[in-house]
């Protein structure tokens, strides 16, 4: 739950997004899944705004690119 605080407010911060990266990063690692860090974007896209959320998700989709 820390995680997934931690990579909203980053998000939200906007500028930090090598730091939610490495957040998301271990998000995944814990068993947050992919999917579950999409939704949590979608709701700082609601919430905060559209282009924090979509500087962050540019980020995710590198990050699950790379695992592949």
């Amino acid at each position: 739950e820390r995680e997934l605080a931690t990579v909203a407010i980053l998000a939200a911060m906007g500028g930090v997004e090598p730091m939610a990266r490495s957040h998301m990063g271990i998000c995944l690692r814990q068993g947050v899944t992919p999917s579950q860090l999409g939704q949590l974007l979608d709701i700082v896209e609601r919430n905060i705004g559209r282009a924090q959320a979509d500087s962050v998700r540019n980020e995710l989709e590198q990050l699950i690119n790379k695992t592949k």
